[in-house]
């Protein structure tokens, strides 16, 4: 799922499309992460489309866990390059 999402988010055209993108990754995270369920921040911030704090808090996270969220930080990371990307337009 993650290289067709980086894809994706990658030849995102607009933030409606990167949020639509997003927001079907946060429901795999949430699935894929049961810790994410618990964390009303992360998953309210990656719907709203605060993927730098959602970054945060999968860093977060991940301190102690080695690569356990790696790929969760990859598409957000992107995400975050993205959004800011589409703001410059």
């Amino acid at each position: 799922m993650d290289e067709q999402l980086i894809t994706s988010i990658q030849q995102a055209q607009t933030d409606q499309e990167l949020d639509q993108l997003t927001d079907r990754y946060r429901e795999y995270v949430l699935t894929a992460y049961p810790t994410f369920r618990m964390h009303y921040g992360f998953s309210e911030d990656l719907h709203e489309g605060r993927y730098s704090r959602a970054l945060d808090d999968v860093k977060r996270a991940a301190i102690g866990r080695g690569d356990r969220y790696q790929d969760v930080i990859r598409v957000l990371e992107l995400a975050v390059e993205k959004h800011l990307a589409l703001i410059k337009e």
